[in-house]
């Protein structure tokens, strides 16, 4: 396996946009563009928007589902630390949207969170009330990165491809794999007749980077990493083919059959690992009307993301370092595709073998849930839960590090910075290793406590106008895998919107709002805490 030097070259020299090859062009004018796709990406939008009615904020958005791992990435069980479970550590916002599933209650009654959820009713809620509220919020659906025009220090420019079904086609009917491509290429297909957005600055525009796969960083040149630090945790060494697992989740129900044709997938192996077959159904089940906690009932919808099961843990999703670098001048998101179709047979797999292991007085009453639950007609979700990305380097070549909040380390919670701009908290740094990756030492050591995210951690340190915010952030593989959470992606998503408001109005780089970091905290507090000591009053 090849070793890569963390720091990539960046070449300083504008970024051109070659010609398009679309029918169709559009350009937009915008303060803020967040490039999206993950749970920040919609906090950032609500954030940027709500704090200047007077300021025009685009979103784009890779489905037609805002949310992120929320949503469309299948993934509809909010995963809580022991300390965030305290709605006084939640942005107002956030608690809010917590509270429009269920009130205080959990439709899942799942036992891997408080809230298992329906996705179509956060949709089609709170989410959908909550930007048809924001005037000044576009959103551009259906919608990928493709380019990126940088001169100098600045981004002045996005460009996008948006898609539009064809008459009579079904998006979600193909397998994410088929399509996947296609929604990078500018050119009309059989499936989608193509539009491209060119997005640029009214002013001084601000660009937040919270796609899934780190899209601006990759094609605006600025120097991000992406796998496993080696050998330990601040080398600038990095194994870039080996990272975190990625799942397509779907939903299985107890019900009238619903007649969906599901692929028989890989063989295996899959194991319950310890656990009965009922407590596995409970885990993350997203609809429960009544009976036992650990059966399955009827009326029951649920969630599969199991690590012995649907977990693809065969090959690393995104190319190697080269290989992303190679596809820049024809960007199609730097994906394995092999990994992508590999993931979904496995889903698939799981699925059968799951079923056939069911207790019989069940068994007849189980099938694939549709549409109507997963958005798809694959039954799996929209795009795949991705539990990392290619990650951001920081002002002065930071990264949030996770021996800043070890379990061992001195104080009950993690080291707070005087740029503290969100909080984090998880049971663990999650990591869903790779079977053919051979870990350095120090990534078994999982334990953590609450911790603090500085703004540094939303920069990067060769653009002056670009922020990320969750996966993209400006973290080592270990602290991503504690702050990946749907927690700390609103709670980065927050900071990283209301930052870019401030810079876009005063027209300030990111290093200016660092200099000026009291000025985002004090826009931060009133709507949430910074302190692990100080909840918030509500």
């Amino acid at each position: 396996m090849k070793l890569y030097a963390l720091f990539l070259v960046v070449c300083l020299s504008m970024t051109s946009l070659p010609p398009s090859l679309s029918t169709e062009q559009r350009t937009l004018s915008c303060d803020v563009i967040v490039a999206g796709g993950s749970t920040a990406a919609l906090a950032a939008a609500i954030a940027a928007a709500r704090d200047n009615s007077q300021m025009h904020v685009c979103l784009t958005e890779p489905t037609d589902w805002l949310g992120g791992q929320m949503t469309s990435g299948g993934v509809p069980a909010i995963d809580f630390g022991p300390a965030n479970k305290n709605r006084g550590f939640q942005p107002a916002d956030f608690a809010d949207m917590m509270d429009s599933l269920g009130g205080t209650g959990n439709p899942g009654d799942c036992w891997v969170s408080t809230k298992c959820y329906l996705p179509r009713h956060l949709v089609e809620g709170w989410i959908a009330r909550t930007v048809r509220g924001l005037n000044n919020l576009q959103v551009f659906y259906n919608s990928v990165i493709k380019r990126v025009q940088r001169q100098g220090r600045v981004i002045s420019a996005v460009e996008a491809v948006q898609r539009v079904p064809s008459s009579g086609f079904d998006q979600w009917g193909q397998r994410f794999s088929e399509a996947y491509l296609d929604w990078y290429s500018e050119s009309d297909s059989q499936w989608f007749t193509k539009t491209l957005l060119r997005l640029e600055g009214r002013y001084d525009v601000v660009v937040i980077d919270a796609t899934e796969t780190g899209d601006v960083l990759v094609l605006s040149e600025a120097s991000f990493h992406q796998g496993v630090e080696t050998p330990d945790e601040t080398s600038t060494l990095t194994l870039d083919t080996c990272g975190q697992a990625i799942t397509f989740p779907f939903y299985m129900q107890n019900g009238p059959d619903s007649h969906v044709n599901v692929s028989r997938g890989s063989p295996g192996p899959f194991t319950l690992k310890s656990e009965t077959w009922g407590h596995v159904w409970s885990y993350r089940r997203v609809q429960h009307v009544s009976g036992p906690m650990d059966e399955s009932s009827p009326g029951d919808v649920s969630s599969q993301n199991w690590g012995g099961g649907n977990d693809y843990l065969g090959r690393y999703f995104l190319l190697p370092l080269h290989d992303t670098l190679q596809q820049r001048s024809d960007w199609q998101g730097g994906v394995n595709m092999t990994a992508i179709r590999q993931a979904e047979d496995r889903a698939y797999g799981w699925f059968h073998y799951y079923l056939t292991i069911a207790p019989p007085d069940v068994r007849g009453n189980l099938s694939m849930a549709g549409s109507d639950v997963s958005g798809t007609g694959t039954t799996l979700s929209k795009i795949p839960y991705l539990r990392d990305s290619r990650r951001s380097v920081g002002l002065q070549g930071y990264q949030l590090q996770k021996a800043d909040f070890d379990k061992n380390s001195p104080g009950k919670y993690g080291v707070r910075y005087p740029d503290t701009v969100a909080l984090g908290d998880f049971f663990m740094a999650d990591v869903h290793r790779l079977d053919n990756c051979a870990y350095p030492g120090y990534v078994h050591d999982i334990t953590i406590k609450p911790f603090y995210i500085p703004f540094r951690s939303l920069t990067n340190q060769d653009v002056d106008n670009l922020l990320v915010a969750g996966k993209t952030m400006a973290v080592s593989f270990m602290a991503n895998a504690a702050a990946r959470m749907h927690t700390g992606e609103w709670n980065t998503g927050l900071a990283a919107g209301l930052a870019a408001s401030i810079m876009a109005t005063e027209n300030m780089t990111s290093q200016d709002m660092h200099n000026n970091v009291d000025t985002l905290q004090s826009k931060l507090s009133a709507f949430t805490t910074l302190d692990w000591n100080q909840p918030r009053e509500y």
